[in-house]
């Protein structure tokens, strides 16, 4: 047997944990533990090239959570469409249009329904005819005195 191999005899010198010391016979020569230098990984490891299966897996769960996402993202859009109709105009033929251009065509109809809605919903015309009401009173008023 050799000297690095031998069994310990009772319980090893206090010394540091240096490779000198584990050369003198005092620890057992453990040339993995003491390796200084960094281990360098390879760009390309055969023990981690992905599995085709895996591969296909996750293209298949990342276009599933693709397609949820742009369902969710439609359904919302034609959704606010047909709120924001509601609320901005008066017939009825005229709002399901806008949500039907937004069924349709899905980003290009939400954008053609920006460009053609009314600037102001129906609550705020109101409000302004009835500014505009209480103003032409105030002057009537006060040119009557």
């Amino acid at each position: 047997m050799s000297k690095a191999a031998a069994p310990l005899r009772g319980r090893p010198k206090a010394r540091s944990l240096s490779r000198a010391g584990a050369m003198e016979g005092n620890l057992p020569v453990v040339k993995e533990c003491f390796n200084p230098a960094p281990r360098v990984v390879a760009l390309y490891n055969p023990h981690l090239v992905m599995d085709p299966t895996i591969l296909g897996n996750l293209a298949t769960a990342l276009t599933a959570w693709g397609a949820t996402f742009l369902l969710a993202l439609w359904a919302s859009l034609v959704y606010w469409t047909y709120r924001d109709a509601q609320a901005r105009l008066r017939e009825p033929v005229r709002q399901w249009l806008a949500v039907l251009t937004t069924v349709v065509l899905f980003i290009p109809g939400v954008l053609v329904y920006l460009l053609l809605r009314p600037p102001r919903t129906l609550e705020e015309e109101y409000l302004m005819t009835l500014e505009e009401e209480a103003l032409l009173r105030s002057i009537e008023e006060s040119e009557g005195k």
